[in-house]
């Protein structure tokens, strides 16, 4: 069973997907399936798109730090979500 299904990811889901609208704010959901090569390429993507912001939900340390930075050097707004990117300028929930 992936992070991406069940009760809480669904309750969580539905929040952000309703904030996100409230705000007039186009959502993009990448969901990388626990798979942390195609979490950090899917980082990659967002930003290769342009994309103003970027939540980083879970992942390991190691597979997210790179990326992470990446997305900041890019001037994107970055928040890590129950994971820690070891980086000041991203905040950690």
């Amino acid at each position: 069973r992936y992070l991406s299904t069940g009760d809480f990811f669904q309750a969580y889901l539905s929040g952000v997907e309703a904030q996100a609208k409230a705000l007039g704010i186009d959502l993009r959901v990448l969901d990388s399936r626990q798979d942390a090569a195609l979490q950090a390429d899917m980082v990659d993507q967002a930003i290769a798109l342009g994309v103003q912001g970027i939540i980083i939900q879970h992942g390991l340390t190691e597979s997210m730090k790179d990326a992470a930075q990446r997305a900041v050097d890019a001037g994107i707004k970055v928040v890590a979500f129950d994971v820690n990117v070891e980086n000041p300028k991203i905040p950690q929930i």
